[in-house]
């Protein structure tokens, strides 16, 4: 097949997105496929660019364009590889449905929930998921009630950490010792978006596992164990100094508990595809909170996703294959299911 791999984006995380794609790229060109391989840059320009060939997109390369209209492009199915906004949320993933493409991962309901961890963290509490507890709030809340909302985040306890509602990578993050510090955090994550939540610390232990599939199925429990103050961008992306246990060592009740969640906050999200979800995990009472599902995990060579299955008997390549037949056939089921409506239209209003 012929299959769009679009990589880079405006968020953030450009980087991370192009690191990844590269292990994309290389999984497709394995299984025999012709890899199209489409950058997006900073300023939003769509250029013709291998992620191999450099770490960030250059917008001066030949441009490609993307006609949104059925039937007029000559590639099959679309691997989008983009972190963050403009990519992740739902907005390219409403371009590949106008134009009728099939393409891999969360559909726009799921990408524009799973993007959100104020949204997804409600809904896993309205589903009776253990969550943390978080305090939410929008730009113009914090100028009118900063200082009832200071006092919300104090009974959150220390330490805490305030979030951009909508990255990821730990982009924006900051932990919070004292309450002389939430100004400057909560004044950092609004760099990043116009929603910004406080999380309470979790339990000690930082756990994850990937989804992939439908029926969805869980790979084995990793562990992170950053040597860093937290799981930032830093220790995730620059350098080797965060160990990562694979498996990790989890009696057997909490990993049937852990992969009994990551199914349930897949399902509630409304993800597709894939995602990775991570978990707080406290060995003493053996009690799990969900931190957050991420629907385009990061897929870098030292990412937990990848590694994950690789651990679990299912090597990249396998995944990538998995996620190209799931694209299909749900593209094939919503062909039948829009030819279906048609018709039952026409035959209501005749």
């Amino acid at each position: 097949m012929r299959v769009l791999v679009v990589f880079g984006g405006r968020s953030g995380e450009h980087e991370v997105s192009v690191i990844s794609a590269r292990l994309v790229v290389d999984a497709l060109q394995e299984l025999g496929h012709d890899a199209v391989c489409v950058g997006i840059a900073r300023d939003g320009r769509w250029v013709q660019q291998r992620p191999q060939d450099a770490d960030r997109v250059d917008e001066s390369r030949e441009r490609f364009v993307l006609t949104p209209m059925p039937g007029s492009n000559d590639v099959d199915v679309v691997f989008p590889v983009l972190h963050g906004p403009n990519g992740e949320d739902g907005s390219l993933q409403g371009l590949f449905e106008l134009a009728d493409l099939p393409y891999v991962g969360a559909g726009i309901e799921g990408s524009a929930i799973g993007i959100n961890k104020i949204t997804h963290k409600k809904l896993f509490a309205q589903a009776g998921l253990p969550v943390v507890d978080f305090v939410a709030f929008t730009r113009d809340d914090w100028a009118d009630n900063a200082g009832r909302l200071t006092n919300a985040i104090e009974k959150l306890g220390y330490p805490s950490f305030a979030k951009p509602a909508r990255l990821g990578s730990s982009v924006g993050i900051s932990k919070i010792h004292a309450a002389g510090e939430i100004e400057e955090a909560v004044r950092r994550a609004f760099k990043h978006d116009d929603d910004v939540l406080i999380e309470a610390q979790g339990f000690p232990r930082e756990i994850e596992v990937g989804v992939l599939g439908d029926p969805p199925a869980v790979s084995v429990v990793g562990e992170v164990i950053p040597d860093g103050d937290f799981y930032d961008y830093r220790a995730k992306y620059l350098g080797d100094w965060t160990e990562l246990r694979i498996p990790a060592d989890v009696p057997s009740r909490a990993e049937s508990q852990v992969r009994d969640l990551a199914v349930k906050a897949f399902n509630v999200s409304r993800c597709e595809g894939f995602a990775r979800v991570d978990f707080f995990f406290d060995p003493a009472t053996e009690s799990l909170q969900i931190n957050e599902i991420n629907t385009v995990p990061g897929m870098t060579p030292n990412s937990m996703f990848p590694l994950l299955w690789e651990a679990s008997g299912k090597p990249f390549t396998q995944v990538v294959a998995a996620l190209l037949e799931h694209a299909m056939l749900r593209h094939a089921r919503k062909s039948e299911l829009e030819a279906a409506r048609a018709a039952a239209h026409d035959e209501e209003i005749s």
